[in-house]
């Protein structure tokens, strides 16, 4: 095999991992990026609409009662 044929063969290589590269990036990771932003957005919307049920109820002392199974069921497994 002579020089420029390995240089060939180097530049098609590259440019076939270069084109598919771009392609996985624009068919499947930012399309994945979209969906974890806008469930990250859900994530928070669902934090603070509980936040703000715990406050307008005045529910703050559920946290520390193990028999309603609040916030010790999963932060204080004993």
């Amino acid at each position: 095999m002579n020089d420029l044929a390995f240089a060939r063969m180097l530049h098609v290589l590259g440019v076939v991992l270069w084109i598919g590269g771009v392609a996985f990036v624009t068919l499947v990771l930012l399309p994945g990026l979209r969906d974890m932003c806008e469930a990250q957005r859900s994530t928070k919307l669902t934090g603070l609409s509980g936040l703000y049920m715990v406050w307008r109820l005045d529910l703050w002392s559920r946290f520390a009662d193990p028999g309603t199974g609040g916030c010790t069921r999963w932060c204080c497994r004993t």
